[in-house]
């Protein structure tokens, strides 16, 4: 038999421009949320993709998936599951 999967919950990632940091409301409206930290990791979606990726700040917030590193734009807002 087997067992069932288990789907992680996925939330929306965004920037908030007040603190400087990105993270997820908890739900739809509340932006009383988790707030990112410097090796967080989780699953970025990137079109059907889902990268496996954890978040750096420097002079910016970056997100570093394998061996490559890119800056997420503030404006947007990305898909992600909290590992």
């Amino acid at each position: 038999m087997k067992s069932p999967k288990t789907t992680k919950a996925t939330f929306i990632l965004k920037y908030d421009n007040g603190i400087d940091r990105w993270g997820y409301p908890l739900d739809n409206e509340d932006w009383s949320k988790d707030y990112f930290h410097c090796g967080d990791v989780f699953l970025l979606k990137i079109g059907e993709q889902m990268l496996k990726c954890h978040i750096e700040m420097d002079n910016d917030w970056y997100i570093i998936s394998g061996n490559q590193r890119f800056r997420l734009h503030p404006r947007e807002h990305y898909e992600i599951i909290i590992l």
